[in-house]
């Protein structure tokens, strides 16, 4: 199943079948997860159920000792006995209500673990493409509130519908000695409340399901109000009471949702829930009428009126427990719909890869020539493609740097090739082996990226930088010449406690922040700790000053050695590096060549070049590019065909 596959609706989803599978599966969760834990719980809840019965026998046979003692036809240590276990059986069914809570408890919080555990991992090996739509952020809302709001629920509404059904099974029976038609008359009695329980609680599901959306809007604007991030911005444009009234807005709406359904219930239930107490009224004054006309002993009859009566509170509670449990397995199914979702093609990819190497593919080289052959590819839910007829060779020790306009599709061919997202037609070779089919695990080593839109995590420098090669997350050493190369050496120099200062204050007030530049220049040097072969470079100046965006780029000359460097710039004169310039429009190659190449053609390239020139020239700002050049000038590479 894929996010972006054709969804039913939600009645066709809600299915009975569906939400008891779930239960089944959950079950058989708990068991693998606890199984000691599963059995005592499964054995406490049979008795308990059964207890009642035992407790309402030998109340009937104490009671009538009694009154046989007060007859004077029995001693009175007779109904002694009887007493003790009445007693005993009163103490046995609350250490095991007791014992059932704590296991429900114990069995809660183990699969609440596994299960937040299970959630967490899922996420990071869902495919890029699924993170585009906004299906998924919605089921993954509902899968946490399966977690947050109702897998507790269900841990104390399984056993205790299971504890009531058993009992009023044995309590019908029980009745049912009585006179067949009691039994039947109850059960009709409870079907209209039954009725009414499962269309409420399928029809507030279905609420809370289409509010998903507008309680993530709602979260959202909660945390642009309350987060340090928003703060300044927020602040400076007023916006605060802008945003408090928008929160206020969704949350009256949803209120004013589920304040509605309650209250139909409200109305409607109270005609369902009278039944019971008139049916109890009843029976209670045929069993009266027997004993006045002496059909039934009075020991008899105080026990069959307390039966009815437990029988009566059993039978709520057990459609009430079962009526939750179904509700609640609404939610749980959500969960299990998150986790069931399509994965990263991680595992199938490195069996494939195993049998293609079996097949005689070559393995992957430390240069390797890579191949678009005629590429196109579009993102969940767009209207049209962002790359169209891709055929591009990234050659070995090659530099290229792509260019174009926003939106021409840049960024889409780096994340392509570094295995992100899987092309919608075509495919990508790497030394003659398809993307494809190699374990993504080990392409992924194979390549470092400095993304437009980096990560800022909020632990310290050290790892910060380190997360690059996890490997050398304690190598400060390697660390420390990652953050030279970048330039980031200077920003640790004056951190307080240099490569262990904690960065941001969103866990410490004592922590540092960095500027924009700054951050960049940690995430250029995680780049430079991964030391691989094939090299992304997405906008990696764009926070940078013009000295530091000069030093960046002669320390990307002197890495690009050996390397395979694809470089996406906006700022034309860092283009100059390349090997070969791609000019991307609107998802297609326009043009590609040298510097020289594409300016001799004076074609589009050559526009955007002299447009951007002009600008440096207009606002009297020298552009430094030029110094970043080895000796001589650009490289020119023969324009060629592609393979």
């Amino acid at each position: 199943m894929t996010t972006n596959a054709k969804r039913d609706s939600a009645e066709e989803q809600d299915s009975l079948r569906s939400r008891w599978r779930a239960l089944l599966r959950l079950v058989s969760f708990l068991w693998r997860l606890n199984p000691r834990g599963m059995f005592w719980a499964t054995a406490l809840l049979l008795l308990g159920g059964l207890l009642p019965v035992v407790f309402l026998e030998v109340l009937r046979r104490f009671i009538d000792r009694a009154l046989d003692v007060i007859a004077g036809a029995a001693p009175t240590s007779a109904p002694l006995v009887w007493f003790g276990l009445l007693v005993v059986i009163l103490l046995v069914e609350q250490l095991i209500n007791a014992t059932n809570r704590w296991l429900a408890l114990l069995l809660n919080e183990e699969f609440k673990e596994r299960a937040q555990e299970e959630l967490l991992g899922k996420a990071g090996r869902l495919p890029l493409a699924a993170y585009e739509e906004h299906q998924l952020y919605d089921l993954l809302q509902r899968a946490r509130q399966g977690i947050d709001r109702h897998l507790f629920a269900v841990a104390n509404n399984l056993p205790a519908t299971l504890v009531n059904l058993i009992t009023a099974v044995s309590l019908l029976l029980y009745v049912g000695a009585a006179h067949i038609s009691f039994p039947i008359i109850f059960v009709v009695a409870v079907i209209p409340l039954m009725i009414f329980d499962a269309r409420y609680g399928r029809k507030r599901w279905a609420v809370e399901r289409k509010q998903t959306s507008d309680e993530r809007l709602q979260l959202y604007l909660d945390d642009l109000i309350t987060q340090r991030r928003a703060a300044g911005e927020i602040r400076l444009f007023g916006l605060q009471q802008h945003f408090l009234d928008e929160w206020h807005t969704l949350f009256t709406r949803l209120q004013r949702e589920r304040l509605a359904l309650a209250r139909r219930a409200a109305i409607t239930g109270l005609s369902g829930q009278v039944h019971i107490p008139l049916t109890m009224l009843l029976i209670t004054s045929t069993v009266t009428i027997w004993v006045l006309r002496g059909r039934m002993t009075v020991g008899a009859f105080a026990t069959y009126i307390s039966a009815v009566a437990r029988f009566t509170t059993a039978l709520w509670r057990l459609v009430s427990s079962a009526t939750r449990l179904n509700t609640d397995l609404r939610y749980i199914k959500d969960l299990f719909e998150y986790l069931d979702l399509a994965e990263d093609v991680g595992a199938a990819s490195a069996q494939i890869g195993s049998a293609a190497s079996s097949a005689g593919h070559p393995t992957l080289s430390t240069a390797p020539t890579i191949i678009f052959h005629d590429v196109s590819f579009t993102y969940p839910g767009a209207k049209r493609p962002a790359l169209t007829h891709i055929d591009l060779t990234l050659r070995p020790n090659e530099r290229i740097a792509l260019v174009g306009e926003n939106g021409a599709g840049k960024s889409t061919i780096a994340k392509l090739l570094l295995g992100l997202y899987q092309p919608s037609s075509g495919y990508i070779a790497v030394d003659g082996v398809r993307l494809d089919t190699i374990d993504p695990a080990v392409w992924r080593s194979y390549v470092a990226a400095v993304f437009q839109d980096y990560m800022q995590y909020a632990l310290t420098a050290r790892q910060n930088i380190g997360f690059g090669r996890l490997q050398q997350l304690d190598d400060l050493d390697a660390i420390q010449a990652a953050a030279a190369k970048s330039g980031a050496d200077d920003v640790i120099a004056g951190l307080p406690a240099g490569y262990e200062t904690l960065l941001g204050k969103a866990f410490d007030e004592a922590g540092r922040d960095l500027s924009t530049g700054q951050w960049q220049k940690l995430a250029v040097a995680r780049a430079y700790l991964r030391d691989a072969p094939i090299v992304v470079l997405d906008e990696p100046t764009a926070a940078l000053d013009a000295r530091a965006e000069v030093e960046v780029y002669r320390q990307f000359r002197d890495m690009a050695v050996g390397k395979s460097v694809l470089l996406i710039s906006h700022r034309l004169g860092s283009a100059r590096l390349a090997d070969r310039i791609v000019v991307l429009e609107q998802g297609q190659i326009l043009e590609q060549g040298s510097h020289a190449d594409l300016m001799a053609r004076g074609g589009r390239y050559a526009e955007m070049y002299a447009a951007q020139a002009q600008w440096y020239q207009d606002d009297r700002q020298p552009t430094k590019h030029g110094s970043l050049l080895p000796q001589g000038g650009s490289i020119d590479v023969p324009d060629r065909p592609l393979a």
